[in-house]
């Protein structure tokens, strides 16, 4: 008998395959939307699937298409292409750079350019492939120039909440975020303006002011879910199939893992092994670069990641955790320990955090990590039992520097 949740994952699988399908037809060299899919595949789950064919040499595309560069759509090609040379090589060609910002340059005398319905600026792969190009040439007064732009199109009260996102987004590329008060209702959404709220949330471009974030994902994703399985199959034909798949085939994957805080402490328990292969010339001097080991370990598993935020102040005091899972309730705090006498110092700090913790609600463990550079592994045993009877602390991992760092 065939039950009910084999209906879903089959009807599920069908979506994201009639997506992919979508995807494959923009997948060949300098398609405006399958570079902007490119861009949206930020974990690159589509190119594990199948490879990206879309990005070709700036240069050489040049060659055959210089001439048709006063139409937005070529142009904001050439600036895919640009910022793909500037990510692989480290700056853009010389002559390449100048014929994009010449071409601006007439872009920027075009008027009224709010009130055409086929305007450049109302369509999202055009304002991406601008944007990222501009980001490319590095030219402030291109950047101060769409800034400008994109906040008048954000501020308009007739432009939709799509493009309102991707102008919110292209601001924040450009270093400047417009995402302010912006909020997002998820039941009054698009199927694709949800898949792309929830994409900035979860990489934070965008932050949910109005409730937790963590629930906000939980009710915007499901939602999305909902909206594949119940509507009639969707095919979106341009850089939609890509944003959707990714914020779907995402939740789903993560959901099928069950993950859990115990998870986090055993890849963190592996900690030591994988620092077989680190050089020396690699320095762990402090607590940050532990942070920054610890992030990247898990960013590799936990798409919701966060770090150095604010919880909610107890009384006048506010607390900054290092490392937050929203998906787990759980926070991971780093300790660096120099010395023996150390360890004293971090049980009690682990106690303030943990009062500062309590009375809130959206973190409800919290895991120590701590990276003992002296080797001092007499005090491990006596100061994992003193952390894990903390309030709140369900791990504490202690691991000793690693050979080649003492």
């Amino acid at each position: 008998m065939v039950s009910v949740t084999d209906h879903i994952n089959r009807s599920i699988y069908e979506s994201l395959e009639l997506l992919k399908h979508s995807i494959k037809k923009l997948n060949h060299p300098a398609n405006l939307d399958g570079l902007l899919c490119v861009h949206f595949d930020f974990n690159s789950q589509l190119e594990r699937e199948f490879g990206w064919k879309v990005y070709c040499e700036p240069s050489h595309w040049l060659q055959e298409n210089e001439n048709n560069l006063h139409h937005a759509p070529s142009l904001a090609i050439l600036g895919y292409l640009l910022s793909e040379k500037v990510d692989r090589s480290g700056n853009p060609d010389h002559d390449t750079e100048n014929i994009f910002k010449i071409n601006l340059n007439r872009l920027q005398q075009r008027q009224n350019v709010f009130s055409l319905p086929n305007s450049w600026v109302l369509q999202p792969e055009i304002v991406m492939g601008v944007t990222l190009g501009i980001k490319a040439v590095a030219d402030t007064s291109l950047i101060n120039w769409l800034f400008d732009l994109l906040k008048q199109g954000f501020n308009r009260s007739d432009t939709p909440l799509l493009l309102k996102l991707i102008y919110g987004y292209a601001s924040a590329v450009l270093g400047n975020s417009l995402f302010h008060n912006l909020d997002v209702e998820p039941s009054k959404c698009s199927i694709s303006e949800l898949a792309l709220a929830v994409w900035l949330v979860k990489r934070n471009f965008l932050e949910i002011t109005h409730q937790d974030a963590k629930l906000w994902l939980d009710e915007a994703q499901a939602m999305l879910i909902d909206c594949l399985l119940t509507s009639s199959p969707y095919e979106a034909a341009d850089y939609k199939a890509a944003l959707i798949w990714e914020v779907a085939a995402s939740y789903i994957e993560g959901r099928s893992r069950h993950a859990t805080p115990d998870l986090v402490v055993t890849l963190l328990q592996n900690f030591p092994a994988a620092m077989e292969r680190w050089k020396s010339k690699w320095i762990i001097e402090d607590e940050y670069d532990v942070q920054s080991l610890l992030w990247l370990i898990l960013c590799s598993y936990f798409s919701d990641l966060r770090y150095e935020e604010y919880l909610p102040k107890l009384g006048r005091s506010g607390h900054r955790y290092d490392i937050a899972i929203p998906q787990l309730n759980s926070i991971i705090e780093a300790k660096f320990v120099r010395e023996k006498k150390d360890f004293q110092k971090i049980v009690e700090e682990v106690g303030k955090d943990s009062a500062q913790l309590q009375p809130q609600s959206a973190f409800t463990n919290l895991i120590v990590f701590v990276y003992d550079k002296g080797c001092s592994i007499e005090q491990h045993a006596w100061a994992c039992q003193a952390l894990e009877s903390i309030a709140l602390v369900t791990r504490a991992i202690i691991v000793c520097a690693p050979s080649m760092c003492r």
